[in-house]
């Protein structure tokens, strides 16, 4: 888990292509934990210059009560220096109740040291971030 707040958990799943050791897909998850929907979710992030992200477009802008399907995004990190991986995300979003929410996540800890590789295909790792 990489965040969660107001029912709304985000979640981050990594791949790493095969060929490609500068490339690090990354796949966000954003479900709800609690009755009701979210909308307008919006993720954006932001890499140090020595990287570049790129994202895909979601999947949606609104995610479901706990049964319903999560809102999915890819985010691209190439990583051509092998630097360690340092994120900045916002998040927003409108919960159930109607007040818009935006929360700022730093993330610097969710991937092993410099020079190893990201955990395997289809885990998931938490991340360290005040919002």
């Amino acid at each position: 888990m990489v965040w969660e707040g107001d029912g709304l958990r985000l979640d981050f799943a990594f791949q790493r292509p095969p060929g490609d050791p500068q490339l690090l897909l990354v796949t966000a998850s954003a479900s709800r934990t609690q009755p009701g929907t979210a909308t307008g979710v919006l993720l954006q992030a932001a890499v140090p210059k020595s990287l570049q992200v790129e994202l895909e477009p979601p999947s949606g802008t609104s995610v479901p009560g706990p049964d319903g399907a999560p809102l999915r995004q890819r985010l691209r990190v190439r990583n051509p220096g092998r630097a360690p991986l340092r994120m900045r995300l916002r998040l927003t979003y409108t919960p159930p109740w109607g007040v818009r929410v935006q929360e700022t996540l730093e993330i610097s800890d969710f991937l092993r040291p410099p020079g190893s590789d990201p955990p395997p295909v289809g885990s998931q790792l938490g991340a360290g971030g005040v919002g």
